[in-house]
């Protein structure tokens, strides 16, 4: 830090690879439905259905599952770049509130 005369946060912001956005999490009564409409729109991706649905390109990634303690489905979202992350994390969003039968309003 005093070599390069910067903060730590500023340090470790040149190194990060990835953006996240933290978890969403919806109380909803068709998972499933939601699931399989997500795997359906995004099948140009790599998925891994092992815990829920997980897509990944190659500069961003997502996974949407539902939870193994609460009613909730859970959407999370990696991009390596910030701008671009918020544009996938609406699109995300969007597809699930287009198709989400809500228990309860999001979280």
């Amino acid at each position: 830090m005093s070599r390069e005369g910067k903060k730590l946060s500023e340090l470790t912001e040149e190194l990060r690879r990835s953006y996240e956005s933290g978890e969403f999490n919806y109380e909803v009564t068709n998972s499933k439905e939601i699931l399989d409409r997500i795997k359906n729109d995004y099948s140009d991706g790599e998925l891994n259905d092992m815990d829920g649905v997980a897509i990944s390109y190659s500069d961003w990634r997502f996974s949407v599952r539902t939870s193994n303690t609460e009613p909730l489905l859970r959407l999370n979202v990696e991009h390596i770049g910030k701008k671009d992350l918020e544009g996938r994390v609406n699109e995300l969003v969007s597809e699930i509130e287009k198709h989400a039968v809500f228990e309860n309003l999001p979280k």
